[in-house]
């Protein structure tokens, strides 16, 4: 039987707006698709950023525990304090690994981060050779004189400083990166909340004039 042609023209409109709807949400999805990638991707790295400021300050804290537990040894002979010293030197080397993994991508930063290892080991050989003096033939009271001196603080500014211009690019790098996500955040909730409720509008008035 030989299809009419009010029927063929039914079936035609049917053909077209069904093709259209596909292409149009297709085209829908693949944007949001590639816009959830972007903001996964962008999220990530502002992850990434927060974790080297956050290695660079318990670094800088753990440094410091370092030194008063050195520093309470020599001045009061409890090897107690011993025990917070060797756990913070511990995890001292444990943050700069981390440091140095982190930031192997970027090549200003991982200068930086040559130097402040450089500075660091400088510090915990200054706070290991009193911790030896004072357990050697001098004593305690060599050891204690060694440290009134403060023959250390220009490593300790060196140190403070290197971290400070790193925490500061960072920073910078924090303020695009957050930029990024929400921008991409945005416009894949755009796409969503209006791009499809809007598609689905052109659809029913391209079906309504076929």
């Amino acid at each position: 039987m030989i299809e009419s042609g009010p029927m063929r023209s039914v079936a035609g409109k049917i053909a077209v707006s069904f093709a259209m709807a596909v292409i149009l949400l297709g085209l829908l999805g693949v944007l949001a698709f590639r816009n959830i990638r972007q903001f996964n991707n962008h999220t990530q790295w502002v992850i990434h950023t927060h974790l080297v400021i956050e290695n660079l300050q318990d670094i800088l804290l753990l440094l410091t525990e370092a030194e008063t537990g050195q520093r309470g040894f020599i001045i009061t002979g409890n090897t107690g304090y011993l025990l917070s010293y060797d756990a913070a030197v511990t995890q001292v080397a444990q943050r700069e690994q981390t440091l140095r993994a982190l930031t192997h991508d970027n090549p200003s930063q991982q200068a930086r981060q040559k130097r402040l290892t450089r500075r660091i080991y400088d510090k915990l050989a200054e706070l290991q050779q009193t911790i030896a003096l004072s357990q050697g033939a001098a004593g305690l009271p060599a050891a204690r004189a060694e440290v009134m001196i403060n023959r250390g603080q220009d490593i300790t500014d060196d140190i403070r400083a290197t971290i400070a211009e790193m925490e500061e690019a960072e920073n910078r790098l924090l303020v695009v990166r957050t930029r990024e996500a929400q921008s991409s955040e945005h416009l894949t909730l755009f796409v969503i909340t209006i791009g499809v409720p809007l598609a689905c509008l052109f659809l029913t008035l391209l079906a309504m004039t076929l």
